[in-house]
Parts: C-alpha cells; sequence; structure tokens
C-alpha cells in the first residue's frame, strides 16, 4: 500500500482552485482514494429521536456510499442515512467538512 496518510484534506489537493465538496463528494474521495484511511472518518448526522437529534457513524461502520444517502451497519437491519442530514465530517479529530447553515 505505500505510504498513506490517515487523513489529508482533499481540500488542499487541487491546485489553489477554490472548490468547495459536497459532502457526498467528499466521502466519495476518501472512500476511493488509497491514500486515505476510511476507518478514521467520523460522520454525524441529524437523527431524530436521537439524544439531540444527532448521531454519529465511524467509517469502519459505513457499508456503502449510494446516489442519496450513505449505508450504516445497524444490529441486524442496516440504516440509510440522506447526504443532506450530514452535518460533519471529522477525521482524526480534525473537521474536515461542516455543514454551512443558509443565512
Amino acid at each position: 500500500m505505500g505510504n498513506v496518510d490517515i487523513c489529508i484534506n482533499p481540500f488542499t489537493h487541487y491546485l489553489s482552485v477554490d472548490l468547495m465538496l459536497t459532502s457526498h463528494e467528499l466521502l466519495l474521495n476518501y472512500w476511493h482514494d488509497e491514500r486515505y484511511v476510511f476507518s478514521e472518518i467520523i460522520v454525524c448526522y441529524v437523527d431524530r429521536g436521537a439524544l439531540g437529534d444527532r448521531s454519529c457513524a465511524r467509517g469502519c461502520d459505513i457499508r456503502a456510499l449510494e446516489g442519496y444517502y450513505f449505508v450504516i451497519a445497524a444490529g441486524r437491519d442496516p440504516k440509510y442515512i440522506p447526504y443532506h442530514r450530514i452535518r460533519k465530517i471529522i477525521c482524526s479529530g480534525e473537521t474536515i467538512w461542516e455543514h454551512r447553515d443558509e443565512p
């Protein structure tokens, strides 16, 4: 596998182009690029009914990144979370993406 950077922020790898990735695009980068260790990712999302209406999933619990949602292993049945519910993505303790509230 060679040199692996646990959590390089993909925002810094775009030749000085000010580019804002969506949460889905960012997760896809970490999922497919061998330079990243996806298990180091934590995705925090709106989870109605959970304490504070928020939950977080570790990268090792994410089973798939689909077109409109990601899939989390949750007991016997998987849990399907739409990307628009993501509020924060963390890698090695550093926030690498955060939902921007509309002004």
